[in-house]
């Protein structure tokens, strides 16, 4: 070491190895915000307040079926989770805007005492040749018919109420059941 120099330590670290991780820990903190509030600012995230809020009355499916929403099938299962069972709103599918405040379907899971419980909301449109729909900066899935069971659609799963360990907009949820069910399908 130089003359005249003093090499300060701070539990055994020098000054610039503390400078550097400092740093280092100060771009993780930016980069770990920027990665929550995700890539577009937080604009998904609020879209989906908004929907959980929306959605939340249809927790009851007594509001749902008074608001339009019928059965439509089994409960379903597949790829390693299952969807539940979907309520559809007719008039909602005939009507070609996406509208986050008015899903087109609610999916629920059956419980053992014969209740309906809301896990996630969907979005769907029928296809008549356009590119796939966007909505919540996320591309819709398909199209699809479900081996002739639907007409050819995209739609977009979104696990609000019940959390995805796969992801928020994946179609499957292994943490939904359909074990309560009277009958099941599999996709």
């Amino acid at each position: 070491m130089a003359a005249g120099r003093r090499r300060v330590i701070f539990g055994g670290m020098t000054r610039r190895l503390l400078t550097i991780i400092v740093a280092s820990l100060s771009l993780l903190a930016v980069t770990g915000v920027t990665a929550l509030a995700g890539p577009d600012g937080g604009h998904t995230a609020n879209q989906l307040k908004k929907v959980e809020r929306v959605t939340a009355p249809f927790k009851d499916l007594r509001k749902a079926k008074a608001a339009g929403y019928v059965q439509a099938g089994a409960c379903t299962i597949g790829r390693g989770g299952a969807m539940g069972v979907h309520f559809i709103n007719p008039a909602l599918l005939g009507d070609p805007k996406l509208d986050l405040k008015k899903p087109e379907l609610l999916l629920y899971e059956p419980q053992e005492n014969g209740h309906m419980k809301l896990v996630a909301v969907e979005w769907m449109q029928l296809d008549d040749g356009q590119p796939a729909p966007r909505l919540m900066g996320r591309t819709f899935n398909g199209p699809m018919n479900h081996n002739g069971k639907a007409p050819w659609h995209y739609d977009l799963h979104v696990w609000t109420v019940r959390h995805n360990p796969r992801g928020t907009f994946s179609q499957y949820n292994p943490r939904v059941s359909c074990a309560a069910a009277d009958e099941t399908e599999t996709r």
